[in-house]
């Protein structure tokens, strides 16, 4: 019985971690369209571990004005004139 709530619990976990970084996707779209898939699914098998990963490794910095990203701003900022 306890087993039974414990799987129960884990996938309801790992549903909501790949709902939440899918939502975050949204917003924050990769540069790598297949990645926008990829990392909800990881937080399916690997939970709050996946929720990690993606914050730590995976997430797309926030658009800029202009449209550029941090590191084409970064590229254009380091242009000698």
């Amino acid at each position: 019985m306890i087993l039974v709530l414990i799987s129960w619990l884990a996938m309801a976990l790992g549903i909501a971690t790949a709902l939440a970084i899918a939502g975050d996707c949204c917003k924050r779209p990769q540069r790598m369209g297949i990645m926008n898939l990829t990392w909800p699914i990881t937080g399916l098998y690997f939970p709050l571990v996946g929720w990690w990963l993606y914050q730590s490794m995976g997430r797309a910095s926030p658009p800029r004005a202009g449209g550029k990203t941090g590191h084409q701003a970064q590229q254009h900022a380091a242009k000698p004139k």
